[in-house]
């Protein structure tokens, strides 16, 4: 690769559909996931509760069921090697690098009945081969700013901004070049999530590290994220650079998603929000997911829409038949002055 040359992304998924399969059923989490990270910058993935985020997290860290899940179709890359048929060693070898997760829970993910010090030292060993395992588990300490005693306590001693940085150097003992970090600052109180933040930057700055940031937090993903993918029922329906996306909203659910971010009452004294449900995946879903949802659909958004750019910039671009078709509105209007 030259000089000049773009970075290869850590990852690239390419219209990725992936299923459940509960009993006779199956369920439809991912419909067309299209999204890539580069090197060492920070990705935003926001949306409603069932809109596939963790579920894309755990495609890429290979962390589904064999015999419970399924891809139907798509590509997943990483590292410049095309995973998305990896079997359990090969994904046994490629977890935790180049790609590592944070989960939101940490005092289920960390083993109750094992130190947390022993926890590292696991993750360093199978990791990061021939280093002082004893010296590495206290740099990590260090890293992740908890005292040295912190290795010999169990889960349960710490408090939850404690457990959530224990979590984070298991996570770092296996020198990632991505961190997927699915909301890692659920259930902690706002000052506490404020250092959780703070230092994941410090880290990525410190070691060139990229992320993957899964957050329902808009203002979390605009304070820490460069670029930002918007899914809902299974697919992307929106893109592009944190500023932009967040500045120029294209997709009626996004701008929903802003809308009912805010903290202004409505005349009624009520925040706002989203009106109607979430779509069962477990069903067909004909054209636009967010259809049913929508003020603006019309008679197109029975079929799904191809990307389309936003002009202005050139990392924005959406699925939507409306935004299409003002476009095609400001373009006639401009011809016809």
């Amino acid at each position: 690769m030259s000089a000049t040359s773009p970075a290869q992304p850590i990852v690239t998924v390419s219209d990725l559909r992936f299923s459940y399969l509960r009993g006779g059923a199956v369920v439809s989490a991912l419909r067309g996931v299209s999204i890539d990270v580069q090197p060492s910058e920070a990705v935003g993935l926001v949306g409603e509760s069932g809109s596939g985020k963790s579920t894309l997290a755990r495609v890429l860290l290979g962390l589904t069921h064999p015999r419970l899940s399924r891809i139907e179709g798509g590509r997943v890359v990483v590292d410049g090697r095309d995973v998305t048929a990896f079997g359990a060693q090969q994904w046994q070898a490629l977890r935790g690098h180049p790609l590592a997760m944070m989960f939101q829970d940490p005092l289920t993910y960390l083993n109750p009945v094992m130190t947390v010090g022993r926890q590292i030292a696991e993750s360093v060993r199978l990791h990061d081969g021939g280093v002082d395992v004893g010296a590495r588990v206290r740099e990590l300490l260090g890293l992740v700013r908890l005292p040295e005693s912190v290795a010999k306590s169990y889960a349960h001693e710490l408090s939850g901004g404690m457990r959530q940085r224990a979590l984070l150097a298991v996570a770092l003992g296996c020198r990632p070049r991505l961190l997927v970090a699915d909301e890692p600052t659920t259930a902690l109180d706002v000052t506490t999530q404020a250092e959780i933040m703070a230092l994941l930057a410090d880290l990525r700055q410190r070691l060139g590290m990229a992320m993957l940031l899964i957050s329902h937090d808009l203002g979390l993903v605009a304070s820490a994220c460069t670029r930002i993918y918007v899914m809902y029922a299974g697919r992307t329906v929106e893109w592009g650079s944190t500023g932009g996306v967040f500045k120029t909203a294209a997709h009626p659910y996004t701008a929903g998603l802003l809308q009912s971010a805010r903290v202004v009452r409505d005349a009624a004294g009520r925040f706002p929000t989203i009106g109607g449900d979430v779509p069962n995946l477990a069903h067909p879903i004909e054209g636009c997911p967010f259809r049913p949802r929508c003020a603006f659909a019309f008679a197109p958004c029975v079929e799904m829409p191809a990307p389309v750019a936003v002009p202005g910039d050139r990392e924005h671009a959406v699925r939507c038949w409306h935004f299409e078709e003002r476009l095609r509105s400001a373009a006639e209007a401009a011809r016809a002055e």
